[in-house]
């Protein structure tokens, strides 16, 4: 299990959306800590069960955090998500769409 959260930022500005880094890695077991800037951001996971407790979509506050446990059971391998970016009205590019890497 990682002790130290990984880290994304969802960064909205200039009517655009990015999220960065595009691609994370983190363990099973481990954290992710997902950071709104600019902008209150809504998460959708394709695949709720990554998590635990599973998580489908989730919304964060302008300029706040979430973190998400990520499941010991969690399927390896490239998982893609999307992330809403409410002031701007648009989705955030990354990767097309940004991806967590589970190890």
């Amino acid at each position: 299990m990682s002790s130290t959260p990984k880290e994304v930022r969802i960064v909205c500005a200039a009517k655009k959306a990015v999220v960065t880094p595009p691609y994370r890695d983190v363990p099973r077991g481990g954290t992710i800590q997902f950071h709104a800037v600019n902008s209150s951001v809504t998460l959708f996971f394709p695949k709720p069960d990554l998590f635990s407790p599973p998580v489908q979509t989730l919304p964060i506050a302008r300029n706040n955090s979430a973190a998400l446990n990520v499941s010991i059971e969690a399927t390896l391998g490239l998982h893609p998500y999307a992330a809403f970016c409410s002031e701007i009205n648009e989705f955030a590019e990354g990767g097309s769409p940004p991806m967590m890497i589970i190890e």
